[in-house]
């Protein structure tokens, strides 16, 4: 690994103001790519269900759910490791994760915390990355944002 590119994505999430850290697993064979299929599926819907029908206009970093998944044992146990916030929605995102990751992988598990503290959440979720481990959710947008990564906007 990288040391200068994982110490640079760990310096990136002390800067995002990360409120929630999610477990996605999928319990059976996956592929990496069927997995970034279903990351990208499952931050529709949720993004969907909390900003409506316009949903894909919207700013990926500010206003749409924001998040940096690390996937986690390709050939063994592939899940994600997701580090994410949206201020206006993270009561609702929390609540319908289970029911949504449900709908697409059956047989897959959802664990969500709440951060009160980094700590060493950024060290865990960099210990197997690879360029291709780490997904920014600002990926699955066609809109630019208006901000730059490393300075959150929260509305309200």
């Amino acid at each position: 690994m990288n040391i200068a590119y994982r110490n640079g994505i760990m310096e990136l999430i002390e800067l995002q103001d990360f409120r929630y850290f999610t477990t996605l697993a999928f319990n059976r064979d996956m592929t990496e790519h069927g997995a970034r299929h279903y990351l990208r599926q499952f931050h529709a819907r949720l993004d969907r269900m909390t900003l409506g029908p316009d949903w894909a206009k919207k700013d990926p970093h500010n206003e749409r759910l924001f998040s940096f998944s690390f996937l986690e044992n390709p050939l063994t146990n592939l899940h994600f490791h997701m580090l994410w916030r949206s201020p206006q929605h993270e009561a609702k995102l929390t609540e319908a994760m289970p029911e949504f990751w449900e709908k697409l992988v059956p047989s897959g598990d959802v664990d969500t915390q709440r951060i009160s503290r980094l700590g060493i959440l950024p060290e865990y979720n960099t210990k197997q990355l690879t360029p291709d481990s780490f997904i920014m959710s600002a990926e699955f947008s066609s809109q630019p944002s208006h901000h730059r990564i490393g300075r959150p906007c929260h509305a309200g």
